[in-house]
């Protein structure tokens, strides 16, 4: 993670972090650490298989993560509203803002008060990205007509400061959902169906230029597609052979290696012979 340590410091002051299930036949949970350059792309920090979203878990791995990354100030941490998330934030982060990812929230909203759907979004998340407190107290009323409800929910079971941007105590960088996360874990999808070993050794982040690149080694793809379709280890995946010292001829296709080249050219080509016979022989 040498990289990731390095770079960390030149990336916006926003951590988002979330679990996701393992579909094997032992189950697990992959929980992700991630954050965003300078050019909003995902730039990952650290990854890590338990048994399952618990105190421990989480608590454990935001540990490892202080212990690597420090603690920076005015940091937040922004995730979904799972209570082992926030008890382990409290433990390890003292000094660290806690924002919930603002989709899940408008889901728990819905859900909770069944309201008109569209409306919602609208007014919901028009409040959570306001910038004064004129517009927030606008978005507000809007959603005080679709139930009063809400407005005693959002302050008391979640507080403003863990999603509403105006009152956030640390700057969360327009990072108001945990969005990127979702996104790793799309790429994923194939490796959370795998055992925990083998899918602990496939997941490989490859930074080129702006550019953050997923690589699957043992299925020899890339989310840049070049591996995919050439059946030639891109420059992505040749970072990753070069680092596990792999050897790159095990991951070329058949058609680009030498015994395919001897295969080529293995039966002989006898000559014509003479051309006199060539004519009496018609």
């Amino acid at each position: 993670m040498g990289q990731s340590i390095l770079g960390w410091k030149h990336c916006i002051l926003v951590i988002v972090v979330d679990g996701t299930f393992l579909k094997a036949a032992f189950g697990g949970t992959l929980l992700t650490a991630l954050t965003q350059d300078a050019n909003r792309n995902i730039f990952p920090l650290a990854f890590a298989i338990t048994d399952s979203e618990n105190n421990n878990s989480w608590e454990w791995f935001f540990r490892k993560i202080k212990q690597c990354y420090g603690e920076r100030e005015e940091l937040c941490i922004v995730s979904d509203r799972h209570e082992s998330i926030e008890n382990a934030i409290k433990n390890v982060y003292t000094n660290v803002t806690h924002g919930v990812c603002s989709y899940h929230l408008f889901c728990n909203i819905k859900t909770k008060f069944r309201t008109d759907a569209e409306a919602t979004n609208i007014a919901f998340h028009a409040a959570a990205k306001a910038y004064n407190m004129e517009d927030f107290e606008k978005y507000m009323k809007d959603l005080d007509s679709l139930h009063k409800g809400i407005r005693n929910f959002l302050p008391n079971e979640v507080k403003y400061e863990k999603w509403a941007r105006i009152y956030s105590k640390s700057r969360r960088y327009a990072a108001m959902t945990s969005n990127i996360a979702e996104s790793i874990n799309v790429a994923l999808k194939e490796m959370r169906e795998l055992p925990v070993e083998p899918a602990s050794t496939l997941i490989y982040s490859v930074q080129s230029g702006l550019t953050t690149n997923i690589v699957n080694i043992a299925k020899k793809s890339c989310t840049c597609n070049k591996f995919d379709l050439d059946e030639l280890p891109c420059e992505h995946a040749m970072a990753v052979i070069r680092k596990m010292n792999l050897q790159y001829k095990k991951y070329c296709s058949y058609y680009f290696t030498k015994q395919a080249m001897l295969n080529t050219y293995n039966a002989s080509i006898h000559p014509l012979g003479d051309q006199k016979h060539m004519e009496s022989s018609t």
